[in-house]
C-alpha cells in the first residue's frame, strides 16, 4: 500500500526466555539471558530510517542464516523484492552468503571471527593504515581501506572486504586491558612481599611470568599480538564502494537495535509466559503491530522535536468523550478533573 516494490533491510535475530510449558516452538539454544532454558527466537526486518517491515518468530534453535532465509522468502511471497540487507556478524557465514549471492540480494555483513581472507588482509593492510591519513575516513576516527578477496577458504567466492581501525576503540580496549594486568601485577607482588607463592590469573598467563618466584615479567610479544588486534573489524560487502559508504551503510543497522531495544523493554519482551504456541505467535503479532504504531509515533515526534516517550505519556493523557454527536478531548493529569 505504501508502494515500495523493492526495499533495502537490516535483519536482526533475537529470543526470549520461554517459562510455559506446552509452546511446541520452545526449546534449549543460545539464551540471550544465558540461562539453562527453553527459549522461543524470533527475526525482525526493518528498512534502515526504522520502519518495521516484518518479523517472524520460531523455533528457539533456529540459526539465524535459515532463519534469514524464512524472512526473504517471505518478502518475495508478498511480491517485495529485497536490494539488499544489513547483517550483524552473527549471519556471517557460507551458508547464508551463497543464498544472498544466488538470490541477487546485495549484502553490508560485519565479518565474524577471523577467516582466511581476513587474516590475509591484515597481515598485509592493517600497519599500513593505523593513523595514516591517506586512509581516514572523514568525520569519524576510522581508518580504511577495501581489497577484492576470498573470504572463506571452503567457498571459492570474491567479495570485497573492508578493514576498518577504530583508534578511539584502540585506545579504550588496550588501556582497560593494561589497568587490568597492572592490578594482577600488584596483587602477585604484594602477594611476594608477604612471603607468598605467586600464581598468575589464568586470563594473563600469557602476559605475565614469575622469575625466581620474586619477579614478575612481562611478555612483551604476546601483550604486541593483543595491542596489535584491538581497534580492527571489517565488513564484507557483495559489491565494490568506498569505505566511507560501508561505514555509513552499517551503522544504518543501529535503526534495527533501536526497535529490539523497544521490543525487549516497552513492548513487554524478555520472557514469554503466554500457553501454547499459537498464544505466543499471537503475542509477537501485537507486539510487532504495537511497534508500527510506535514508529509512526516516532516521526511525528521527531518533527515537533520532542521526545517519543514524552509523546506516548501525552497520548495516554488524553480522554475523548462523545457529546451531541461530536467528539470532544481533554488533556489533564487530574484524575478527578478528566
Amino acid at each position: 500500500e505504501d508502494g515500495a516494490d523493492a526495499v533495502w533491510l537490516c535483519i536482526d535475530g533475537s529470543n526470549d526466555d520461554c517459562e510455559s510449558k506446552g509452546v511446541e516452538i520452545a526449546e534449549k539454544g543460545h539464551a540471550k539471558s544465558r540461562k539453562n532454558i527453553n527459549i522461543v527466537s524470533f527475526t525482525y526486518a526493518v528498512t534502515p530510517d526504522g520502519k518495521p517491515v516484518t518479523y517472524d518468530v520460531y523455533r528457539g534453535g533456529l540459526v539465524d542464516a535459515k532463519a534469514m532465509k524464512s524472512i526473504l522468502d517471505f518478502m518475495q511471497e508478498c511480491g517485495i523484492r529485497v536490494s539488499g540487507v544489513i547483517l550483524d556478524r552473527g549471519y556471517c557465514d557460507t551458508n547464508a552468503i551463497r543464498y544472498l549471492v544466488q538470490h541477487e540480494i546485495a549484502y553490508v555483513i560485519m565479518v565474524k571471527g577471523s577467516p582466511e581472507g581476513y587474516e590475509t588482509m591484515v597481515d598485509e593492510c592493517a600497519g599500513k593504515i593505523k593513523m595514516n591519513t591517506d586512509y581516514l575516513i572523514p568525520h569519524t576516527y576510522l581508518f580504511g581501506c577495501q581489497r577484492e578477496v576470498q573470504l572463506f577458504k571452503n567457498y571459492a567466492h570474491k567479495d570485497y572486504l573492508t578493514l576498518f581501525f577504530d583508534c578511539r576503540n584502540a585506545s579504550d580496549r588496550i588501556t582497560a586491558f593494561l589497568k587490568k594486568l597492572y592490578k594482577e601485577m600488584s596483587r602477585l607482588e604484594a602477594g611476594i612481599s608477604k612471603g607468598e607463592k605467586p600464581s598468575v590469573d589464568d586470563a594473563y598467563g600469557k602476559f605475565l611470568s614469575v622469575c625466581d618466584g620474586q619477579h614478575i615479567e612481562i611478555n612483551g610479544a604476546s601483550l604486541q599480538e593483543l595491542i596489535d588486534e584491538k581497534g580492527l573489524y571489517s565488513i564484507v560487502t557483495s559489491s565494490e564502494m568506498p569505505p566511507a559508504d560501508v561505514h555509513s551503510l552499517y551503522v544504518s543497522r543501529s535503526s534495527s537495535e533501536t526497535q529490539y531495544r523497544l521490543v525487549k523493554t516497552q513492548l513487554g519482551y524478555g520472557t514469554v509466559r503466554v500457553q501454547y504456541t499459537a498464544g505466543v505467535r499471537a503475542k509477537f503479532t501485537v507486539g510487532f503491530i504495537a511497534s508500527i504504531l510506535r514508529y509512526e509515533i516516532e516521526k511525528a515526534a521527531r518533527a515537533v522535536e520532542r521526545d517519543t516517550n514524552q509523546i506516548v505519556h501525552e497520548l495516554e493523557l488524553i480522554e475523548a468523550q462523545k457529546l451531541n454527536g461530536a467528539y470532544a478531548y481533554t488533556h489533564t493529569e487530574n484524575d478527578r478533573t478528566k
